[in-house]
């Protein structure tokens, strides 16, 4: 069986808060999981913590939100003693929900803002990322590699994969939604290597 290929238990806090938010905080994250104690007694046992909102929006995806991560998460010893990896949600090509306040990356997005009806072009009218330009794509993998040799992650989700509008739009919806996905499938060989 290849080495990725097996069950996980993953432990998904994702709009369990009180008020239904879905914009966790350290504080949150870090009393959310069930203690071992309550494990034990429930019989759970879960090998991955998925963590979602936590990027800063002007960073390289490297860093947590300042506001509601201070100390960027970096107490992950009750994790540990559960034998849970932490995991790492992100949308990954929204600029909102990732890193579009970062200016590196304002060539990357799906929208020209010196043409704003180019965003009646791309999914839902949002600035997303053209994953197969080089520079966001880059910082993904970048970032990515980083946190799963540096930080322990083991869990890498997203969603989102919209369709790049720097690509003539005459060009068939197949061939726009296949310049992503190979930007993907390259993504995620290169944090395999």
């Amino acid at each position: 069986m290849p080495r990725h290929d097996k069950p996980y238990s993953i432990f998904e806090p994702f709009g369990a808060r009180p008020n239904g938010s879905f914009d966790e905080t350290e504080e949150f994250v870090s009393t959310a999981l069930p203690s071992r104690r309550r494990q034990r007694q429930t019989g759970l046992r879960f090998d991955l913590y998925s963590v979602d909102f936590w990027v800063d929006y002007k960073g390289t995806l490297k860093e947590c939100n300042p506001d509601r991560f201070p100390n960027a998460w970096t107490d992950q010893g009750e994790l540990r003693k559960l034998g849970t990896a932490p995991g790492l949600w992100i949308d990954s090509s929204w600029g909102l929900w990732s890193i579009g306040g970062n200016p590196t990356v304002q060539a990357c997005l799906n929208v020209d803002p010196d043409q704003p009806d180019s965003a009646k072009q791309v999914s839902w009218g949002r600035q997303s990322f053209c994953r197969p330009r080089s520079r966001s794509g880059s910082m993904y993998v970048e970032a990515f590699r980083h946190h799963l040799r540096e930080n322990g992650v083991r869990l890498l989700s997203s969603i989102t994969w919209p369709r790049p509008v720097s690509i003539p739009i005459t060009i068939s919806r197949h061939l726009l939604d296949g310049a992503v996905m190979d930007a993907v499938i390259a993504f995620l060989h290169a944090l395999d290597a």
